[in-house]
């Protein structure tokens, strides 16, 4: 097994890379060890009527650890970055090692000498950016879309919100990799009186700087979907073909799904070795609530 070793990332934090090479510090005689160290944070600012209706912010953290020995291969993770409980969570899997069956294919990726195409994900904008200036973000698009048009009559949720993570990958076989990404968005779901039926639009835009979020665009995509009468909408003529296209389209469908079922229950009862093993992850809550 190859795998690549990156270059360090301009400004990447230094307090992970450093936590890593502690816990590889510690592999003793023939163990293999891997670290995954991450960390995200995300915030979700939903407004009302001019109001903050919500307004959720989260911090995650956490790590994974494999040591190989012997052909065993234990592994273990946390939701912490603390040093010490770092070092509990190498024990827990040296311990969990003691208990798995020999396989002569376990072992750690050897870096293959490919050079990694660099990528900057990475904004300090969003970081940065304050609370105060994320609800007003949220507000002035609420009420630049109730004034764009006569026909809309409320608006069912608008929002702000921005995540950012990173993470550090370090192995005894000489892998080192670092991540880290950030973004932000803004949208909205107006509705609208259009004839005798309330219609609901949505709009919305994204990127990696706050300030450039494109409220205009917002507005108008939003807006523009909101009012937009049946006969303006692109129709498809009913054929037979037509119909036959969308039973085979179906049946298509839900022959992916009964496979995807299928391949997560393989997934779920089967160990692999991997490159990756992902200790933590983080869910930015964009769900619009009904009302």
């Amino acid at each position: 097994m190859t795998a690549t070793v990156s270059k360090q990332q301009p400004g990447h934090s230094e307090d992970l890379l450093a936590l890593a090479v502690s816990v590889l510090d510690q592999a003793s005689g023939e163990e293999q060890v891997e670290v995954l160290l991450s960390r995200a944070s995300s915030t979700t600012v939903k407004v009302y009527e001019g109001e903050v209706e919500s307004l959720t912010s989260a911090d995650s953290s956490g790590a994974g650890i494999r040591v190989i020995r012997d052909g065993r291969l234990g592994f273990a993770h946390c939701g912490s970055l603390d040093s010490t409980v770092l070092v509990e969570t190498l024990r827990e899997a040296r311990d969990n090692l003691e208990f798995a069956e020999p396989d002569e294919w376990n072992g750690l990726a050897q870096p293959d000498g490919v050079e990694v195409v660099a990528q900057n994900g990475w904004s300090d904008s969003v970081v940065a950016f304050p609370v105060d200036r994320k609800i007003a973000l949220a507000l002035e698009l609420e009420h630049r879309v109730l004034a764009a048009d006569s026909r809309i009559t409320g608006i069912r949720s608008t929002a702000y919100g921005d995540a950012w993570g990173e993470s550090v990958i370090l192995s005894t076989a000489g892998i080192q990799a670092v991540d880290r990404g950030a973004s932000c968005s803004i949208s909205t779901q107006p509705l609208a009186r259009v004839g005798e039926e309330t219609q609901t639009g949505f709009g919305y835009d994204s990127g990696r700087v706050p300030e450039l979020l494109d409220l205009d665009h917002a507005t108008a995509e939003a807006v523009d979907r909101a009012t937009r009468s049946e006969r303006d909408s692109p129709k498809m003529p009913t054929t037979a073909a037509n119909a036959a296209g969308r039973a085979s389209f179906s049946a298509a469908q839900r022959t992916i799904e009964a496979m995807s079922t299928a391949m997560l229950s393989v997934s779920a009862t089967t160990s692999s070795p991997s490159v990756l093993n992902t200790a933590c992850a983080t869910n930015s809550d964009f769900d619009f609530q009904r009302r």
